[in-house]
């Protein structure tokens, strides 16, 4: 099979596409850490995105359940710390994929001030998780958006 046949059909064929997604053919990063022992970096970089996921989906609930819910009354705790504390996951997960990235380049983890930003509104959104007991739902919610 020609290469003209392979980039025509590349849909076709699910492993293909991850190859084409991930568009690392020769595996030459991955072997460039392995040779330098950063190989673990990778890891953590994969192993970093399951708690984004899951911050992911549990703040798609918790925005679910501030919209089904009474939008007149405070948010009840559950679903205040839901929303909070899926969203300080969220930007955790993200400013430590930040520093596994800037890592997994070969360069300096300090560097990364993106990173500090995301672990500093993590903490601001868990403090108004604390203290938003009071705070309406679309209040809530617009304080989450400009955290």
């Amino acid at each position: 099979m020609n290469t003209a046949d392979n980039s025509r059909n590349w849909h076709t064929n699910p492993i293909q596409s991850l190859v084409v997604y991930f568009d690392n053919h020769d595996e030459g990063a991955i072997r460039a850490a392995r040779t330098e022992e950063r190989i673990w970096k990778y890891w953590e970089w994969i192993h970093v995105h399951l708690p984004l996921m899951i911050g992911i989906t549990a703040a798609g609930v918790g925005v679910l359940r501030v919209f089904t819910g009474d939008l007149a009354l405070p948010l009840p705790p559950a679903e205040r710390w839901l929303l909070t504390g899926s969203l300080a996951i969220c930007l955790f997960s993200l400013g430590l994929l930040h520093r596994t990235t800037i890592s997994c380049a070969g360069q300096r983890p300090s560097g990364g001030v993106q990173s500090i930003y995301r672990f500093r509104t993590a903490g601001i959104v868990l403090v108004i998780g604390i203290g938003g007991g009071w705070i309406p739902p679309l209040g809530f919610i617009v304080l989450m958006a400009l955290a």
